[in-house]
């Protein structure tokens, strides 16, 4: 059963679509993954990562011991020296799952986490709806100044 609110399930699938993975790539990676590893909701573990084009799983090699990579669609193994260096950060995770999920690269000011507002995004900091900030921007008459004082 797919969750009715926003969840860090969807924001995961939504982290994914946003890095310009391909929706049909997103959803057979899931379904091969629920399949081949029986998981409900993959995307939401810290073993699967992106380029931005692909989805892949690290995993432990049970020869060696050593952690790699596989292209969970393509299901082979890829370089990991030449693909770790792309995959993109910003998921946040508890145990296992993804908890929250900072969308601008490099910077934790706005996130979005299902313990906050439902899921949808807000500042980091303050906890207040971008939509409130956007909206308060246009009311100002686009004035930045004048957002930035009444926050």
């Amino acid at each position: 059963m797919r969750p009715s609110a926003w969840t860090t399930t969807s924001s995961s699938e939504l982290h994914c679509h946003r890095r310009h993975v391909d929706l049909k790539v997103i959803r057979a990676t899931v379904d091969a993954a629920a399949r081949n590893f029986g998981a409900d909701y993959p995307l939401t573990n810290r073993n699967f990562l992106t380029d931005g084009k692909r989805l892949f799983l690290q995993a432990i090699e049970q020869a060696t011991g050593e952690p790699r990579l596989i292209d969970v669609l393509r299901k082979q193994y890829v370089f990991s020296d030449i693909i770790k260096p792309s995959l993109y950060a910003g998921i946040e995770y508890g145990h296992d799952d993804a908890q929250r999920w900072f969308p601008v690269n490099r910077r934790k000011t706005i996130v979005l986490d299902p313990a906050l507002q439902f899921g949808t995004p807000v500042l980091a900091e303050a906890g207040i709806p971008t939509d409130t900030i956007h909206a308060s921007f246009l009311a100002e008459g686009r004035g930045r100044a004048m957002v930035a004082r009444v926050l």
